[in-house]
């Protein structure tokens, strides 16, 4: 529907609703929507958020009664993400290159669009044999711009990815698998809150889209507007092959340039030198509290980002994600007793455990971070074979128990798996997939991290319970010491 609204038509939506759970009462608007089909979500919102630099081709047109409102168009979009959040595209670079027209009777015109760092745009006009560059996309009044807003897939640059298909309100209909370029897609139809349906076909492999479409069905029409994704490619490295000169415009031979005036810049050194103390400052996490280690090695929380170290010269910094806001969840129970079942069928309780470090990590079969996290927890275990230490992951939101052991088994890992473990979650406060928990050896919450990081996550959890370990170790040995 978006896409439609960028096109200029106007269309009076009035969803009938049918084949969705009708029944649904809305959720407080704080909570997180658990409802089968949620997790595709989940894990399409957490492939947007690891990802550096994404590309794609697509198709858009219109179908039934919105042919005539929709016009027909092709484009490849590329998208980095920008060193330097903000803007309308939430810190995302983004060009869209291709063909098309806005109306099934308007003249169909090539276009070559930029969004830059910021509110800033840059467009190629054929007709006027020009490159025009402005700050800000209202200044944009090129039918080429206004045809390339419309194969953007505004979802995989918000603010907050797919946040109207994980509000606690929306409903799903999980119409089963099937196959859109060559890779194999959930299909979920969609009702958001105060919107129309939307069907979507999530691919299996990488998480994001290969088909959207928004559905129009009232007294007056129906039809629907379409997206069609294909070559999607995904770059998650800091080695990005996707470059911010690939997602600037092309100035073909022959044509002029219009950009406004950039004034020289202007740097004081005392001001300069403060800035680089600031950065080298210890960083905060969206609580206020500290992400580094304390000397006594009480109770730490690791959530929020990392900090991208120094670059070279001429490279360009692929930041971490930019933390999104979420709603505050209650964490005040965690660290509570659970009995759980573990893949091999026995029961697993917190209070059994005590004597261990123990890592849990909430995820779920269809997690998309853990396909790296996995292999670093494996190895983690492996290393603190001997130790009092413990690791497992608790299966939440899987539709089928029984696949999620059956995939977990295949990869013969040396932590445990304990499923449905969607209560233990609730009750924990978590709201984000993958969480990690670190529990002491006396049942205390060590550490908290509410995100994945490769690389950076699991080892940090790693000195936090080598260090509780060695701790607990030399108290013990002080005691037996004291009492002969």
């Amino acid at each position: 529907m978006a896409a439609l609204m960028a096109c200029g038509a106007t269309v009076f939506a009035q969803p009938d609703g049918a084949g969705l759970n009708t029944d649904a009462k809305p959720m407080p608007a704080n909570a997180a929507n658990t409802s089968p089909g949620s997790e595709i979500f989940q894990a399409a919102r957490d492939a947007v958020q690891m990802a550096k630099a994404v590309s794609y081709r697509v198709k858009y047109y219109g179908t039934g009664g919105m042919t005539g409102y929709t016009g027909t168009i092709q484009a490849d979009v590329r998208m980095l993400r920008d060193t330097r959040p903000g803007g309308p595209n939430n810190g995302w670079l983004m060009r869209v290159t291709g063909s098309g027209k806005q109306r099934a009777n308007a003249e169909a015109l090539e276009f070559d669009v930029a969004w830059l760092t910021g509110s800033g745009v840059e467009w190629v006009d054929h007709s006027a044999r020009k490159v025009f560059e402005r700050r800000n996309s209202r200044e944009a009044r090129s039918p080429a711009y206004q045809i390339a807003v419309s194969p953007r897939l505004k979802e995989l640059f918000e603010a907050r990815p797919f946040s109207r298909e994980l509000d606690p309100a929306t409903q799903y209909t999980i119409e089963g698998e099937q196959e859109y370029d060559g890779v194999l897609c959930d299909v979920v139809l969609v009702q958001a809150q105060g919107r129309g349906r939307a069907r979507w076909a999530i691919a299996r492999t990488d998480g994001l889209p290969r088909r959207y479409e928004s559905i129009v069905e009232n007294s007056m029409m129906s039809g629907s507007t379409v997206m069609e994704l294909s070559a999607v490619v995904v770059e998650q490295g800091d080695a990005a092959r996707t470059t911010p000169a690939i997602v600037r415009v092309d100035v073909p031979d022959g044509y002029e340039e219009d950009r406004p005036a950039r004034p020289a810049p202007v740097v004081n050194p005392a001001q300069d030198g403060e800035a680089d103390a600031k950065l080298r400052a210890p960083s905060k996490d969206e609580d206020g509290m500290s992400t580094g280690g304390d000397e006594k090695g009480e109770a730490l929380n690791v959530e929020g980002g990392v900090q991208s170290g120094d670059t070279a010269a001429g490279s360009v910094a692929v930041p971490t994600p930019p933390v999104i806001p979420r709603a505050t969840r209650d964490q005040s129970r965690a660290g509570e007793d659970f009995v759980l079942k573990a893949s091999d069928g026995s029961e697993v309780s917190l209070v059994a455990l005590r004597g261990n470090v123990v890592l849990l990590e909430f995820s779920g079969s269809w997690c998309l971070p853990c396909r790296d996290s996995h292999p670093e927890i494996d190895a983690l275990a492996e290393e603190m074979r001997g130790k009092p230490f413990r690791a497992f992951a608790v299966s939440c939101r899987d539709r089928s128990t029984e696949s999620a052991i059956e995939k977990f088994r295949e990869k013969n890992r040396s932590f445990g798996l304990l499923v449905k473990g969607d209560a233990v979650a609730e009750t924990w406060g978590v709201g984000n997939y993958p969480t990690y928990f670190l529990i002491g050896t006396q049942g205390e919450v060590l550490a908290v991290k509410r995100n994945y990081e490769k690389g950076v996550t699991i080892g940090l959890l790693k000195e936090i319970a080598l260090s509780h370990i060695e701790g607990e170790t030399s108290r013990a040995t002080v005691g037996s010491a004291g009492e002969r």
